[in-house]
């Protein structure tokens, strides 16, 4: 995560005295991860998204485990201020499949709403742009 990255994240969790990177890692591993990869005790690994938007944090879960039924899964789990109207990304996803994944509310942690989605590989659009002369 860049240094611009970085200050976004911080600037997120400025107002938020409950709540810190750390807490959100924890979690993900404590709440999220034994919901969804049930059999990868141990195995995970949880990383800031190298990519965060100013009005969220997003998290990477990752599990990597030859023994594992979910060998290199990875999976987005953003927390956000405002809840967000997910049909027009759920239309997206029936439509167009895993181009577009399925982002599913995943309920509160403290005062925050809770989304997780598969990890699209790829450069956001945000950033492609940002990395333009024009822009």
């Amino acid at each position: 995560m860049d240094d611009y990255q970085r200050l976004v994240v911080t600037q997120f969790f400025e107002p938020l005295s409950n709540v810190s990177q750390v807490s959100c890692h924890q979690f993900v591993l404590h709440h999220i991860a034994p919901i969804l990869l049930p059999s990868t005790a141990g195995e995970l690994d949880v990383q800031p998204s190298p990519f965060q938007g100013s009005m969220s944090y997003t998290a990477i879960l990752h599990t990597n485990s030859i023994h594992s039924a979910h060998a290199d899964h990875r999976i987005a789990v953003q927390v956000r201020s405002d809840k967000q109207n997910l049909s027009g990304v759920s239309e997206a996803s029936r439509i167009h499949g895993p181009i577009v994944p399925l982002i599913i509310y995943q309920g509160m942690y403290e005062g925050l709403f809770v989304y997780i989605s598969p990890l699209a590989e790829g450069t956001p659009y945000i950033s492609f742009l940002m990395s333009c002369e024009d822009f």
